[in-house]
């Protein structure tokens, strides 16, 4: 397993959609947090603004030298003022193969 497992960016911050708050993860497993982008808000401005119903779609990297099968990723928050919907919380992911990004079988919802 790949550790201290990030991909050579200048600043050490994972790409994001323009707007994006700044995200950099690394996890042991050799899968890291890639980027998401907004796929479906009220106004449809792709941006999440308080209020809305927003979907997004996220993107996993596998930063390992083997390819990886049988990922998910869940959402999750301890904020109250966010409400993510019970029917769209995990996403499960293809194999994911070395030193490429994909996303997820489903969006979420919030």
């Amino acid at each position: 397993m790949a550790s201290g497992c990030l991909p050579a960016w200048p600043d050490g911050e994972l790409p994001q959609e323009e707007d994006a708050p700044p995200v950099s993860v690394c996890d042991r497993s050799g899968v890291i947090f890639s980027r998401y982008s907004v796929i479906s808000d009220n106004n449809d401005d792709g941006q999440v603004n308080r209020g809305e119903h927003v979907g997004i779609d996220i993107k996993l990297f596998n930063c390992d030298g083997s390819s990886h099968g049988g990922v998910s990723a869940t959402l999750s928050t301890t904020d109250a003022d966010i409400t993510i919907d019970g029917s769209y919380t995990t996403s499960y992911f293809s194999t994911i193969q070395s030193g490429k990004d994909t996303s997820g079988g489903d969006y979420f919802y919030f």
